[in-house]
């Protein structure tokens, strides 16, 4: 009797408040207001069910990798984003970050850039066998962000169109060849010495270094004639702008795209 009593106290209140909304039409609800969450709601579960799609198809496709990682140790990680905090800020910090971690280990280990893990390896032995495999020939997606200065060169082109450049730079790679350099090797060497031995103020001797790279370079590979101090400085420009955005890109994320 207390249940249908209540029932009927419940019906009875319902119809009165229906009643009430009909005769004040300001209170009733905006049926375009209505429309447009219902379309929002579609359109957030439609966007969630799509995340969760790609990330289950992430782990069934690199399951076995995503396996190895998890046996490996890594520093803290942080629910979602891991350890993509380490590269917050500038390129100096991003730097210092790494290297904090990177000490901290002794042995192969990864971080975690979201549900994607990055390995490091530390000993030389593993190094070679990671470089004599055949199958670490392809190239990571990060390289690609490259490609729009040097297009399908050898620094990021495919497997298969490396192996068919490579091959016909073979001859040109030969030690008996390489020996023709090394008169241009120790040229800038003794320059780079020679600035080296003046007694200075500790500073950044970056530029330098690029000099003496930048020089080696030209002088093996355009001309062994000397270019003229303008052109070099143009060509550092270019260079060093190019890998300013390089590194920026790589970074950050939103300017994979």
């Amino acid at each position: 009797t207390m249940i249908a009593g209540a029932s009927d106290t419940v019906v009875s209140a319902l119809s009165f408040l229906l009643l009430t909304i009909g005769h004040h039409p300001e209170v009733q609800p905006d049926t375009s207001t209505v429309t447009a969450m219902s379309v929002f709601l579609v359109l957030l579960y439609a966007v969630c069910l799509l995340l969760l799609t790609i990330y289950l198809q992430f782990r069934w496709q690199y399951r076995h990798i995503l396996a190895a990682a998890a046996k490996l140790p890594c520093p803290p990680t942080l629910p979602i984003f891991g350890n993509a905090l380490l590269f917050v800020g500038n390129i100096a910090d991003v730097t210092k970050n790494l290297l904090k971690v990177t000490t901290q280990f002794d042995t192969m280990f990864c971080f975690w850039i979201g549900p994607i893990p990055i390995f490091v390896v530390v000993d030389p032995a593993d190094i070679q066998i990671l470089l004599n495999s055949s199958s670490m020939l392809e190239k990571d997606h990060v390289y690609s962000l490259i490609k729009i200065f040097l297009g399908n060169s050898l620094l990021q082109a495919p497997v298969q169109m490396w192996k068919k450049y490579r091959k016909l730079m073979n001859p040109v790679m030969h030690p008996s060849n390489v020996e023709h350099f090394l008169p241009v090797f120790n040229d800038v060497g003794r320059k780079l010495t020679d600035r080296f031995s003046v007694s200075s103020s500790p500073s950044d001797r970056t530029d330098d270094i690029f000099d003496m790279a930048l020089d080696a370079s030209i002088r093996t590979v355009i001309s062994r004639i000397p270019i003229s101090d303008e052109t070099k400085t143009d060509i550092k420009y270019v260079l060093d702008t190019i890998g300013r955005i390089f590194i920026l890109r790589v970074f950050k994320v939103w300017l994979h795209v």
